[in-house]
């Protein structure tokens, strides 16, 4: 009978150093997994940081283009209408200098709206709910 209990008792100390031993082992793999997550978050803002840093260039890249490319607009649209006004003041003399002035205040007032919808549209894209 002593015997058999000092059997039944070594079995279970063989049982509780494998149970040990699991434990350790996970408890190891534990650690592994604390490192590999702290290693990801840190990844993680760095992305973000870059990503945000490279959306920032990029928005600024588009808005150069669209207001350089507005200006040109711009400008390109006042030289055809003077060259059309001039060209109706050679037909029409009759036409008076205040007319003119009234004509050419409005076609400023267009051609800023128009600068204005632009860079509106740039400042949307800014705020897009997909690129935040």
């Amino acid at each position: 009978m002593l015997s058999r209990i000092h059997a039944e008792l070594g079995e279970t100390v063989n049982v509780m150093r494998s149970n040990i031993e699991k434990m350790i082992r996970r408890g190891e793999k534990l650690e592994e997994l604390e490192e590999k997550t702290e290693d990801l978050v840190n990844q993680s803002a760095l992305f973000h940081s870059k990503s945000r840093k490279l959306k920032k260039q990029f928005w600024w890249k588009n808005a150069k283009f669209y207001i350089v490319g507005g200006v040109i607009l711009v400008v390109v649209a006042t030289v055809i209408v003077c060259k059309f006004i001039s060209l109706f003041f050679s037909l029409n003399s009759f036409l008076k200098l205040h007319e003119f002035n009234q004509f050419f205040f409005f076609f400023l007032l267009f051609s800023g709206d128009c600068l204005v919808n632009i860079l509106m549209r740039i400042d949307q894209t800014r705020r897009c709910k997909y690129c935040k």
